[in-house]
């Protein structure tokens, strides 16, 4: 699986000290189903 970061959400996750290994880690939680579907592709 491909994952990408709009240029949107790179600049708010970089105001929010939110590192790339944190979201490859939230990224494979949900891809082994640890997380709920909320529709549209938003994941909680």
């Amino acid at each position: 699986m491909r994952v990408f970061k709009t240029k949107w959400f790179s600049k708010a996750a970089k105001s929010h000290a939110i590192k790339n290994s944190e979201l490859c880690r939230a990224i494979e939680a949900v891809m082994q189903g640890k997380a709920d579907n909320l529709g549209g592709g938003v994941y909680k």
